[in-house]
């Protein structure tokens, strides 16, 4: 659920999910983390909540901090480095 919730922008589902045990960087069948899927749709303050959390951006098939590059979402990218 967590993967879905942060695609979709939804921060403060992703953070009561992780309240809740969620696997922050559990990734679904492609390889992608919730980190990445936020990446993908620009949803900053899902990777915002996704680093206070302790996401690791480098999780994953198709990393966050991979997806950055991929997507040209340079935005992200301090925010990742500082792991």
């Amino acid at each position: 659920m967590l993967v879905p919730a942060a695609y979709h922008g939804h921060a403060d589902i992703v953070r009561m999910l992780e309240d809740y045990g969620a696997d922050r960087d559990l990734f679904h069948e492609r390889g992608r983390t919730p980190s990445a899927g936020a990446v993908i749709k620009k949803e900053s303050g899902v990777v915002r909540v996704l680093l206070e959390i302790a996401a690791d951006p480098r999780a994953g098939a198709d990393a966050a901090v991979d997806t950055v590059q991929m997507f040209s979402n340079q935005q992200f990218l301090a925010g990742f480095s500082e792991e």
